[in-house]
């Protein structure tokens, strides 16, 4: 989290957290997606495990669209509006949950989703080990799909262990 603006004096404001999600991490994530897609699209008659692979990688992506959209268009909007409140000493702001423990929960778990549908094409591709015999593209293929389950487990220990947590208490704060 080189790029993580640094906080003065404290935790970096909750807004900024999100704003660095967006613009840092989920970017890198649809470039990841991006590129395994442009990677896969040649190789989908190129025989075993390429089919398997080619729909396995389309739930994965389909499902992690989904979930980033879910931060960036509910979760997000109201952390900010709860940083703001903070920032103003005004008291917590009308949010469209009871809690935002509510849509973290819900997130949490669809990273625990991702885990599985990444553990699926792990299983898939060996733990994503480039076959001894693979030509150049499916070894491209591999090296991406390996950058993209970096980037999602970067992505899943950000929100877990940093946003989230920070979101909670300022939630609890603001009472």
């Amino acid at each position: 989290m080189a790029d993580l603006p640094s906080p003065h004096g404290g935790s970096v404001a909750l807004d900024k957290l999100c704003e660095y999600a967006t613009a840092r991490r989920h970017h890198d994530i649809r470039l990841d997606l991006q590129r395994v897609a442009d990677l896969l699209a040649p190789l989908a008659d190129n025989g075993p495990p390429a089919p398997e692979v080619i729909e396995q990688y389309g739930e994965l992506a389909h499902f992690l669209e989904l979930h980033l959209s879910k931060e960036e268009n509910i979760l997000f909007p109201a952390l900010v509006s709860l940083a703001e409140a903070a920032r103003a000493g005004q008291p917590r702001p009308p949010l469209p949950f009871p809690s935002v423990l509510n849509p973290v929960r819900l997130l949490e778990g669809e990273h625990a989703r991702l885990h599985e549908l990444l553990d699926r094409l792990r299983v898939t591709t060996a733990g994503l080990a480039v076959p001894v015999d693979a030509g150049e593209r499916w070894r491209h293929a591999y090296e991406a799909l390996a950058a993209l389950d970096a980037t999602l487990a970067e992505h899943v220990r950000f929100e877990n262990e940093v946003l989230f947590p920070q979101a909670l208490e300022v939630e609890r704060q603001l009472g």
